[in-house]
């Protein structure tokens, strides 16, 4: 079978598969391997773009290995944390050099061959699925972005104070529509001309919506112990 012949087999299943995704990456997993080797990164790509993109149907049940999630659990306590460090690893790597999404690829399919802590292979498969799952997949060629220093940044948060709570106020309103939010919050950003100060408004703006999921997370697992 040739390679897009195994993207449309693969397009197919996401759109499909029902049961847990470890199960659908337990097929993509044989898949790649029954591949030839020279094109398994390019199919690895095209799986990490595309797996998520649509809703499934429920239509397909998966092949590959039937998982308990008792077993979904162990693996993620042996091998979660080492995955994510790796990946976190690979990926600052890619960014600091604007790594082309083909050899970032390749780096992470490496990660899940040769790497001799993944020593099974079901311990390989959890690295694709933990990856696959993984927000910072799939992955974008960015700039590094800006750097600036404690003092300056010090400085130019009180230059922007009242754009910054302008914009905490924003946050603070329900509307009823997010375009009514977000088009109030650009036009805060835009207002300033100086392009630092647009970017220490929009770092103010997701610090405090980082803050605020934090503390929804926080709320949900104390009503959950509460009703333990």
């Amino acid at each position: 079978m040739g390679k897009n012949d195994i993207k449309l087999e693969f397009q197919e299943k996401f759109s499909k598969y029902s049961g847990n995704i470890f199960e659908i990456c337990c097929d993509i997993y044989e898949g790649l391997l029954a591949n030839r080797e020279e094109d398994r990164v390019e199919l690895f790509t095209y799986a990490c773009k595309h797996f998520g993109i649509t809703a499934s149907d429920g239509s397909f049940s998966p092949s590959g290995k039937r998982i308990s999630q008792n077993e979904l659990n162990g693996l993620k306590e042996d091998c979660g944390r080492t995955v994510d460090t790796l990946l976190e690893a690979i990926l600052q790597k890619a960014i600091k050099e604007k790594m082309p999404e083909g050899s970032f690829y390749k780096n992470a399919w490496n990660l899940i061959i040769q790497n001799p802590i993944f020593d099974t292979e079901l311990k390989k498969i959890f690295a694709l699925y933990f990856m696959i799952i993984d927000a910072r997949i799939p992955y974008y060629p960015i700039d590094f972005g800006m750097e600036m220093n404690n003092s300056e940044f010090r400085n130019l948060n009180e230059e922007c104070k009242d754009a910054i709570q302008k914009a905490k106020f924003v946050l603070a309103v329900d509307f009823p529509q997010k375009t009514m939010e977000a088009s109030n919050l650009l036009d805060i950003i835009l207002s300033q001309k100086d392009y630092k100060k647009q970017v220490i408004i929009m770092a103010r703006i997701i610090l405090e919506l980082r803050n605020g999921s934090d503390k929804l997370i926080d709320s949900l697992i104390d009503k959950m112990k509460d009703d333990e």
